[in-house]
Order: structure tokens, then sequence, then C-alpha cells
């Protein structure tokens, strides 16, 4: 229980079994208050294994609320004043836009005030590929030279740069949204601070936001973000062998969202995942599950299982590389048991990408060292569970290895080898946010 109190919202331990559902409801309440996160709760062997009388038991009802936070009005006019004024206003909005189902008072607020909207975490798909308001390319130079900048449900971490210079200007008006009231303020000094959940704050925004017309400022992003679009189309019609990143990434969104497919694309991976996020299309929220801010591992398959059961008339596409693989890639095995088909799309450059290459740029190729890995036939793994497997190593083989992988109706692995250095090449060395 103590290893875990650091990383969760509240860790304790069932005392008897008759406590077991009040125990139980209080996790629940406090893990989906709030901001939302993980609890967790230990039950020792003899709770588990000494019954109750079932008449006894009381089993908690109404045990939590739903109900959601408005935003002080006060603020909400303050940071209606200062976009009247503003000339470059952009939005960053994170996770919480989805977990409180935001995404349609997030669009209503952008139309209506004509800002570019840029997403990070599971906020990913709230605003769908190809609305004109949604950006991805772009976000340094939005950033960094927008007047205000409305941040809605994301922290001031390092996928922000923490508020600083050069990501954010010093000079950037400052609207924050959040939950939870220590997150306003922290690592950035903000000009509006607002307590709110992100639906509450967005449908205020939306209803109050003086209408907008910013033809020019919008057309100028659009051209960068359509010229980062053509640089990365052509590493993304690369026809040469190893494979590029990119490539990959292409066929697999166009695959994905083929027609009558509702794709969910599980992240787990470094260098391979960070650059499918740069090309793989979302259409609708609650599509793009990954390992979150602390990185960790080997959720494809825990994640695609738990998404399946949940949704299974949704296809689930695992962005998997070679490394994470190996930290639960048996689980493809509990997959195939309980019939819950999916495909694992592995990125393999025989290596741990993300950490070679940085060290290779800094030291030298005999100076990374543990970073390299067997060019292991994942496949082949995949098959031995009792699944489909695939082996690609040409480009021309990638759409129809994908084909057949889905059309398979089983848990599937496409196993594609990937040019090690494509990251270096196609200047894409970072992290996915």
């Amino acid at each position: 229980m103590d290893l875990f109190h650091r990383i969760s919202k509240w860790s304790d331990r069932v005392p008897t079994p008759d406590l077991v559902p009040a125990y139980l409801a209080k996790a629940f309440r406090v893990a989906l208050s709030g901001r939302p996160g993980p609890v967790f709760l230990e039950l020792a062997w003899d709770v588990l294994c000494n019954g109750v009388d079932e008449d006894t038991l009381q089993i908690p009802k109404s045990y939590r609320t739903d109900a959601r936070q408005a935003p002080d009005p006060r603020k909400v006019d303050e940071a209606m004043a200062l976009l009247e004024s503003a000339e470059r206003p952009a939005i960053i909005a994170g996770s919480s836009v989805y977990w409180d189902g935001a995404w349609d008072a997030l669009r209503r607020f952008a139309e209506t005030a004509q800002i570019p909207v840029y997403l990070n975490g599971a906020g990913r798909g709230c605003l769908p590929a190809g609305h004109p308001l949604f950006f991805q390319h772009t976000r340094k130079e939005a950033l960094s030279g927008a007047d205000l900048v409305f941040v809605i449900g994301t922290p001031f971490d390092f996928r922000l740069n923490y508020g600083a210079e050069p990501t954010f200007s010093a000079e950037s008006k400052i609207v924050q949204v959040d939950i939870d009231p220590t997150e306003v303020g922290r690592n950035r000094v903000v000009d509006v601070g607002i307590i709110s959940d992100s639906y509450s704050a967005l449908t205020a925004f939306a209803d109050a936001a003086p209408k907008g017309k910013r033809d020019a400022f919008l057309s100028g992003l659009r051209e960068r973000e359509q010229k980062r679009l053509r640089d990365l189309e052509a590493w993304t019609k690369d026809d040469n062998s190893p494979i590029h990143h990119y490539r990959l990434a292409k066929e697999m969104s166009d695959v994905a969202n083929s027609a009558g497919q509702d794709p969910v694309f599980i992240a787990d991976g470094g260098n391979w995942v960070a650059m499918a996020a740069k090309v793989v299309e979302l259409r609708r929220p609650g599509r793009w599950l990954d390992p979150g801010p602390l990185g960790c591992l080997g959720v494809g398959a825990p994640f695609a299982l738990a998404s399946k059961v949940l949704h299974p008339e949704r296809t689930h596409w695992i962005i998997q590389g070679d490394g994470s693989f190996g930290l639960n890639g048996f689980d493809f095995e509990t997959a195939l048991r309980f019939k819950l088909p999916m495909v694992c799309v592995v990125g393999n450059d025989a290596a741990w990408g993300q950490i070679r290459l940085p060290q290779v740029q800094m030291f030298g190729e005999d100076k990374s060292p543990g970073t390299l890995l067997a060019p292991t036939r994942y496949d082949k793994v995949v098959e031995a569970f009792g699944g489909h497997g695939e082996f690609v190593t040409e480009p021309s083989q990638i759409r129809p290895a994908l084909e057949r992988a889905v059309a398979s109706g089983t848990v599937a692995c496409v196993n594609v080898m990937l040019d090690p250095d494509a990251p270096v090449k196609a200047g894409a060395m970072g992290y996915a946010v």
C-alpha cells in the first residue's frame, strides 16, 4: 500500500469482507472526483477468502455525484475581455476535455471566436481531423506567437515546456481552466485562473464569446500547416527500404479509417508512436489511448483488452513499439482466449530507438549501451498463441498485410521492419505530446 501512496490519489486496505462494498464505493468516488486519477485498494488474502452473510451486506447506492463545477462568472467576464482585444489567440486543450464530455462545447467556442485549437493527451480527436479550426503541426508557432492562450484542462508540464519560453511568449496573456485549484498558476503565472470542469467553462465561454473574424491570422496559420503536411507527405510516400515510420503510419491510418471502420488507436512506444501521432487521423473523441505523460510503456495490449470489451463494435489498432511489446506482449494470448480481435502494428527498428538515437548523436554509436534489440519476429509470437501474423519488409507489402490482418477477424500482429534512422532523417526526434 505504501508503494502506491505517492502515485495514486488514494490508497487503502480493506480490513474485513463486509466492508468491501463501502471501500469500493470510496475508491470509485475518489478516482472520478475532481481531476480523475488512479486509486489503489489492497485486499488481503483473508479478506478475499472469508465469506460474509449476504443478508447483512449493505451495497452503497448514489455514492458519488456527477455534478459539474461552474466557473466564477467574474472570471469568465475577465477572460472574454482579454479575448475581445486579442488578435492572435490560441487554444491548447487536454485530457479533461474528453473526460468532461466537452468536445461540442470546445467546438462551439472555437467556431464562435474563430480560435485555432491544438490538442494533447486524451483530448486528441475532440476536434476531428479536417475541421477548419483544428491544427496539429504549427503548435510552436501558434503558442509562441499568441497574444492570448486558453489552456484548458492540461497542466503546464514538460509537454508544454512548463509554460516557459520559447513554447510560450513571456508577453502572452494566459487563461487557465482546471478542476484542480492547485494546478492553476503552477509553473506559469496566469492572467485569469478559472476553477471549473472543462464542459462548464467551455460552455460559458461559447455563450459569452464575442464573434471573431480572424481570416488573415487563420489563413496564415493554415498555410504553414499545409507546408508542414507537404513535407510530411514526401515521407508518407517514401518507397525505400527499410520502411519509413511516416509511410507505415499513413498506410495504417488510411486502412483503419476506411469505410465502415470506427478505429481506436492505442499508442505504446517511443519514436514510432511520436511519429505516428503526427500522421494518424482521429475523427472522434476517445479514440486515442496512450501511456500518458509518465510514459508507462506496456499499455498496448492491456488498454486494448479493456477498450475492446467496452466497445466490441470498434476496431482496435495498437501502435506498438518493439521494445514495449516485450513488456506485456503475452497479453495478446488473453485477447485470443477471450475472442477479442485487434490489430497490433509493431514498428520494429530493433532498438530502444527513442533512447538510442539521442545517445548516438551525443556520444557515438559505440557509446550507446543496452539500446539495441534483436530483430524479433513478433508476428511469430502472436501466431504461436493462435493468432494471425504478417511480416513486412517492403513498403508495397504494408497495405495488403494490414487489410489481411483486419479481415482475419482475430488477434493479428503486423510486424514491420522500420528504418532505425528515420526519425533523424525526418527531423522528428522527440516525444509524443
